[in-house]
């Protein structure tokens, strides 16, 4: 249990992540112009203009729809599950603790599978876009895992800003 509440509060910290020092967002490199790098390197032809307008619709789209909340913007009601463990754990309460963690987790949960089935479609957008051709000059130049690390890239998430976790942590404590 404890392995799997690490786990989904890793993935949590996925959205201030892509927050930078002070809470701002950093600047994303221009999503069409990594993927032509990608493919060049690969070999493949580039992206054609009506694939760079489809893709840059696909990619903004996504990222409009999975912004970073605003500095200081609280979950209401992840921020009273968290006033009530520590309640909890004050008042030597075990059972109110477990309560309070499983409330958490089944957020942290939900947040976390949406985020992965979103992510999941959107490099399925992306794939819908790409030739044969260049899907398989991208997969035999960097693998299965390195394909979908490209097309995870252009979302400019977590993913891209540092993996599992990066960004949980500020001066020491959790965000």
């Amino acid at each position: 249990m404890a392995a799997i509440v690490l786990v989904c509060l890793a993935l949590s910290g996925s959205v201030w992540a892509q927050m930078g020092p002070g809470g701002n967002t950093p600047p994303r490199p221009d999503p069409v112009a990594m993927l032509n790098n990608a493919l060049e390197s690969a070999g493949a032809a580039q992206l054609s203009p009506d694939q760079q307008q489809q893709l840059t619709a696909i990619v903004n789209d996504y990222r409009t729809a999975h912004q970073p909340p605003q500095k200081g913007a609280r979950d209401q009601g992840m921020q009273a599950a968290k006033n009530d463990l520590e309640a909890a754990i004050l008042s030597k309460n075990a059972a109110a603790a477990d309560a309070a963690a499983d409330r958490m987790s089944a957020q942290i949960t939900g947040r976390a599978t949406n985020t992965i089935r979103d992510l999941a479609r959107f490099e399925i957008q992306v794939l819908g876009v790409l030739t044969g051709d260049q899907v398989n000059a991208l997969r035999t130049q960097y693998g299965n895992e390195g394909l979908l690390r490209t097309l995870g890239s252009l979302a400019g998430g977590w993913w891209f800003h540092g993996g599992f976790g990066h960004g949980m942590m500020q001066r020491g404590r959790m965000r």
